[in-house]
């Protein structure tokens, strides 16, 4: 276990520079003062009827008895086709080019939809949607059974099931009896990812989904995203070069060595060891660790030492 020690100190520098190159970076978004460059636009609904469809959107305070001037983006639209959807995007800068990212979308926002209303007699609150693109998210023009429709450039599947490329994480709905605008909470309970451009470029994009005809008003106060990049160990494979599988996981490593009974080391990120184990078949379990990246150590029978880094997810 000594000379796991001594590889670990000489590997110390190597592994520092993967922790920074993966750094998580979270952006937080509070329109206290603007709209931060958040972008609103609809789609799904006929290009002639935009005004039929009452759509608004503006930076503007929420409802005084929320909290006090607390500043948001309104958006809302009358739903005639049953399947209004209304969405902010924002370009996202500063990140590494052509990387792939694990994302994780936390909304702030206000409704006042009801849980079980049915049709015009209330909003049965709307699916809610989150994702990420290389390329701008933007409404074209598309035909719909013989009539000319705005609809999507991506994937957003439809109403509560999710597309390629994005993920449906919960419905605006607070409760069967509300009647005024309350601040709900909203995440993914599963990592969205995507790829950045070569300028290190991703788009971010909300968005929901409108299952009944009537009016629909919701207020954005908050939205924080935190990307964590996830393929430095691909950039380094004369370092990393135990293959495991799956990578990201969500309980069990999978081992690529004919070897066991191997000794074995896991540190997270800040080089902190959170396990020291040895296995007796080819695979490790992991589930008991949080969400986050970490890096795996074994040493073989004959010496040799050999180094993964893996993404557990939830």
């Amino acid at each position: 276990m000594k000379s796991i020690t001594k590889v670990w100190v000489l590997f110390c520098f190597q592994l520092c520079w993967l922790a920074s190159a993966s750094k998580a970076q979270t952006f937080t978004y509070d329109f206290e003062s603007d709209a931060q460059g958040w972008q609103a636009d609809w789609a799904d609904y006929p290009v002639t009827d935009s005004i039929f469809y009452e759509l608004e959107s503006k930076h503007t305070s929420l409802p005084s008895y929320i909290i006090p001037n607390q500043k948001g983006i309104l958006i809302k639209g009358n739903n005639h086709s049953d399947d209004l959807f209304m969405f902010l995007k924002k370009k996202l800068t500063g990140l590494l080019p052509n990387r792939k990212y694990a994302i994780q979308f936390q909304l702030e926002m206000a409704s006042d939809a009801r849980s079980n209303a049915i049709g015009v007699g209330g909003s049965p609150g709307l699916y809610i949607k989150v994702g990420a693109t290389t390329f701008e998210p933007k409404k074209i023009t598309g035909d719909v059974g013989g009539t000319l429709y705005y609809v999507m450039n991506i994937d957003k599947g439809n109403q509560s099931i999710p597309g390629t490329q994005m993920d449906t994480i919960g419905k605006t709905s607070v409760s069967d009896t509300t009647t005024r605008f309350t601040i709900i909470n909203r995440q993914n309970k599963k990592l969205f990812y995507a790829t950045t451009n070569a300028n290190g470029e991703l788009w971010a994009i909300v968005g929901t989904e409108s299952a009944f005809e009537g009016l629909s008003t919701l207020y954005y106060s908050k939205i924080v995203l935190t990307l964590t990049a996830t393929t430095a160990v691909d950039d380094t494979p004369s370092v990393l070069d135990l293959k495991i599988s799956p990578n990201p996981t969500t309980s069990m490593l999978y081992l690529d060595t004919e070897s066991d009974n191997m000794p074995y080391l896991i540190y997270d990120l800040t080089g902190r060891l959170v396990e020291k184990q040895s296995f007796s078949t080819q695979n490790i379990d992991v589930s008991y660790l949080p969400m986050g990246t970490y890096f795996l150590i074994l040493k073989k029978a004959d010496g040799q030492i050999k180094r993964a880094k893996f993404l557990k997810i939830n």
